[in-house]
């Protein structure tokens, strides 16, 4: 298993950064340009739950990406679950966390 972390502040000026880190994960998982996609859109969902800085755990194993945002939580989940939970195999908000998982490819099924 391979596990990062990252802490950053919630400023959306680094939100395009984050997004081409998780696709550059997402690529060296062998994941499918759809994937990648779904992860790009995933972490920027994600971060518009969350106010203030933010730690972004990541843990990749077997093909499958698991990210937990902690920091303070937005009150509103609004859309952004909706989108999450088409994109992720699992998703789970809680009061100061956002976690999602995504399987790749042949592996998810």
């Amino acid at each position: 298993m391979t596990k990062m972390t990252l802490a950053l502040p919630q400023d959306p000026r680094y939100h395009a950064s984050l997004r081409l880190f998780f696709a550059g994960l997402g690529a060296t998982e062998e994941a499918t340009l759809e994937e990648i996609e779904d992860l790009k859109l995933l972490i920027s969902e994600g971060m518009n739950l969350m106010t203030g800085d933010v730690t972004v755990a990541i843990a990749l194993e077997g093909g499958a990406m698991d990210a937990t945002l902690a920091g303070t939580r937005a009150a509103d989940e609004g859309l952004s679950r909706i989108i999450m939970e088409s994109l992720a195999d699992e998703v789970e908000i809680e009061e100061d966390c956002v976690r999602f998982r995504k399987v790749f490819g042949a592996r998810h099924e």
